[in-house]
């Protein structure tokens, strides 16, 4: 074997492999959760004063279709959008959902989507428990739903969500 050979496999440091921990909230109608909402979620998940000036490990940035969300060490961003959640692979999805997840998904018409930014720092159950906490504040009577893209897993907002997003965090 020659060395070059020996550098391509071992002498360079590997990528990590990039994640994409989310949670997906499926909504009744659309709704965009506004900057005193968020900050009275964010400070319920994490019993913290948010926007506590500029030295603040805890606060939000942006209001509307995207808002970045610090808390400690993680970075949320925030999605909001006014059309149904329609990802590439929606088919296969639904193949695997059960009838009540199907009806919820196809009566969503807006979404609103956390996503974990910094998930290479974090093992996947401590960025899914970051969301979780969120999650949990943010679940009303308008999420039909929530779906997790990793999983493909359609959970409907009747407990049965709130029950799994307890265990995360």
């Amino acid at each position: 074997m020659k060395l070059a050979d020996i550098w391509s496999k071992f002498g360079k440091p590997r990528k990590k492999e990039r994640r994409h921990d989310s949670v997906v909230l499926l909504l009744r109608e659309p709704y965009t959760f506004t900057s005193e909402r968020l900050i009275s979620a964010c400070e319920k998940a994490w019993n913290h004063p948010f926007n506590s000036g500029e030295d603040s490990s805890h606060f939000l940035h942006g209001d509307g279709a995207i808002t970045l969300i610090k808390c400690g060490s993680s970075l949320i961003n925030l999605l909001q959008s006014a059309s149904p959640y329609t990802p590439p692979d929606t088919e296969r999805i639904l193949q695997s959902a059960g009838e009540e997840e199907r009806l919820a998904w196809h009566r969503h018409t807006a979404w609103t989507a956390l996503d974990h930014l910094n998930d290479y720092d974090f093992t996947p159950n401590e960025s899914y428990a970051t969301l979780a906490r969120l999650a949990l504040e943010l679940l009303d009577a308008n999420c039909l739903a929530i779906y997790i893209p990793a999983l493909r897993k359609i959970m409907l907002n009747n407990g049965n969500a709130q029950a799994v997003l307890r265990k995360l965090t």
